[in-house]
């Protein structure tokens, strides 16, 4: 069995690679700016990745060094959707953040972030499988991942997947060339890109443990490894790491609950493969598998089954489970079914002709298909500034982090207007509900009081929940925060909005702007406002009155 443990035979890069990379970055471009301006964010995690971004600009810019914590809770009660360290390393954050430096802080500059590291991660799929197959082979697996999908989707908002298996790639990337090579560097860069990865999603370091396995499996990475860059190498990032998650223990509260072992569903991803990579993509990459085992070759060295495996049992063994997690999983996949191209008859590649057909299938599916946008909620800022008596909002809804994103997106607003979420106010959730939600309100005599002290005189919130199997995205309070504004006699419907777009989930359901007629005038230019995830209460100051537009 060949399992490639001498030392590679280097592929001179050629025109014809510079050449697939631009094709390909092109590609990725074209799906991936597709209405990229259209329509406001979708996944309920994307606000806190945007808002993450412009809280990392905002601070280099500010730079408090002196009064870094009181300005960090102050920034958050002013714009609360941010995720940092309690849920998110700030890795995806910082890059993010280079892009609004350069082209400003939007929904536009975020989605187009996701896409350049989707372009590059495209790219080193290419460049993977050139390396250990051919450079045909490595342009279908490149163009399979990205027309799969789950690549697609995931290119459509703002979220880390993309991100994340960019940092990865490069890693192992990174790593193949530390196994050819005898200098320094290529150990240093492996090290930094896997504290990149690591930062950018938790779960990412577990390409660190497969490249560790491989390496000592391996005669040749194994000798490389014992190097002083790589040991020094190692150290640092084990070092940064270290200290990261020292510092962000206190905070992040929801890592160890997320990777509660529960083997009760072990095939739960491959029942999902249909949705995640595609039952095309699947079928190709077991007709690959197969013709591997046939053929008694390993061209990875056994790297592609070690990721693979590890990755789908580490995620299938966890309690946390979605269809998104599986993604780390399909780079292997998408190489694999790429590896069709070598399936040979009578001197014409059946292989290659049918992996490419499947491609174009793939791709032209992809292409009629673009991505649901969700509206914005910008019409209700704009609303809520033609009045001069807006300030404190309670906004209510499953996609809240919205209404804070077009508040902050919009200059007048961000110095107008502060967004209060009812998911902090009167209830709250750490990611999910079955996770430890928390009540603050059980009756409408509870929000009128809770409304009165803090002088909250404009609720938007959303009709309805969308239709969902997700129903505990809808807990008791925001029925009861429904109930109470539907007192006609102390509030007052000002205008509503439907949320009606290419998503049937959102037909029924309106955005709506009440005004409380009973809410007591202010009495003080400054507001104490708690943040329960640190225990904390936080006085902030309150934006003088405003003329109506």
């Amino acid at each position: 069995m060949d399992s490639t443990n001498a030392a590679p035979r280097p592929t001179p890069r050629s025109s014809l690679d510079w050449l697939a990379a631009i094709f390909l970055i092109a590609i990725t471009l074209l799906f991936g700016c597709r209405d990229i301006s259209a329509g406001g964010l979708g996944w309920s995690d994307a606000p806190q990745h945007t808002m993450n971004g412009a809280f990392i600009l905002d601070f280099i810019r500010d730079f408090p060094l002196g009064h870094a914590r009181a300005w960090a809770n102050e920034y958050y009660l002013r714009h609360p959707a941010i995720g940092l360290v309690v849920y998110w390393p700030p890795g995806f954050g910082i890059v993010e953040a280079a892009f609004f430096a350069i082209a400003g802080v939007s929904i536009v500059v975020g989605r187009f972030a996701v896409v350049a590291m989707a372009a590059g991660a495209i790219v080193l799929v290419y460049a993977l499988t050139a390396r250990w197959f051919d450079r045909r082979t490595g342009l279908f697996a490149a163009l399979l991942l990205l027309a799969c999908p789950h690549g697609q989707l995931w290119l459509t908002d703002v979220l880390v997947e993309w991100p994340a298996t960019f940092w990865t790639l490069l890693t192992v990337w990174l790593y193949c060339k530390c196994r050819e090579s005898a200098r320094a560097w290529p150990a240093y860069a492996t090290a930094a890109a896997f504290v990149m990865a690591v930062l950018t999603k938790q779960t990412a370091g577990f390409i660190g443990p497969v490249l560790l396995a491989h390496a000592l499996l391996d005669p040749l990475a194994r000798a490389r490894m014992m190097r002083a860059a790589s040991i020094i190498s190692g150290c640092l990032a084990a070092a940064v790491l270290a200290a990261y998650f020292l510092f962000a223990r206190r905070y992040a509260g929801l890592t160890g609950r997320l990777i509660d072992f529960d083997a009760s569903d072990p095939f739960y991803y491959f029942a999902k493969l249909g949705e995640t990579a595609g039952w095309p993509m699947t079928l190709l990459a077991a007709i690959g598998i197969f013709s591997l085992i046939r053929s008694r070759t390993i061209p990875s060295g056994g790297l592609l089954p070690l990721w693979f495996l590890t990755w789908t049992a580490f995620a299938s063994l966890i309690a946390a489970k979605e269809p998104r997690y599986f993604f780390f999983a399909l780079p292997p996949l998408a190489i694999w079914a790429a590896s069709c191209c070598g399936i040979y008859l009578a001197r014409v590649s059946i292989g290659a002709i049918v992996t490419a057909l499947v491609t174009a299938l793939l791709l032209v599916s992809a292409w009629r298909s673009p991505p649901p946008r969700l509206p914005r909620y910008d019409v209700a800022v704009r609303a809520l500034l033609n009045r001069g008596d807006a300030d404190l909002v309670l906004v209510d809804g499953v996609r809240d982090g919205q209404f804070v994103v077009d508040t902050y997106t919009d200059p007048v607003a961000r110095d107008r207007l502060i967004p209060l979420r009812a998911s902090k106010l009167l209830y709250a959730r750490p990611s999910r509900e079955r996770f430890g939600l928390k009540e603050f309100v059980h009756s409408p005599q509870d929000v009128l009081q809770l409304l009165d002290r803090y002088g909250i005189r404009y609720i938007v919130m959303e009709s309805a929940l969308p239709t969902t199997h997700y129903t505990e995205a809808d807990p008791p309070a925001r029925a009861i925060l429904r109930e109470t504004v539907a007192d006609s006699s102390r509030f007052e419907l000002l205008t509503s909005w439907p949320l009606r777009c290419a998503d049937p989930a959102w037909n029924d359901v309106e955005l709506r702007l009440y005004r409380y007629r009973n809410c007591p005038p202010r009495t003080a230019d400054q507001i104490t406002l708690p943040i329960p995830g640190m225990s904390a209460d936080v006085t902030i100051p309150l934006p003088p009155p405003a003329h109506p537009n």
